[in-house]
């Protein structure tokens, strides 16, 4: 008999949509992961650096962040562990 934590997923089953952060001050890069995430049903909030990443966080909680840590101005580990402990638990 299978051990039930080894099972994997119905994949039938409707996934619950998830919201993504996604902060990355390379248009392309955006472009690119926004198209992505919204082809596979996911919202959220994509922007171009750590300033305008805070204003987002301060308007919606989100589920994962996505974060490039070569940005100009505010670095992306900076921006990380300032995200984490500003922000409002997730529903």
């Amino acid at each position: 008999m299978a051990d039930k934590a080894h099972r994997v997923p119905d994949a039938t089953r409707e996934v619950v949509m998830r919201r993504i952060f996604v902060v990355d001050d390379d248009l392309h890069a955006r472009l690119a992961i926004g198209k992505w995430l919204k082809q596979r049903g996911f919202r959220g909030a994509i922007t171009d650096g750590g300033e305008s990443g805070l204003a987002a966080l301060n308007e919606g909680t989100f589920d994962l962040m996505i974060v490039d840590v070569f940005m100009p101005n505010m670095r992306g580990f900076e921006s990380i562990r300032y995200f984490t402990a500003t922000r409002r638990p997730s529903r």
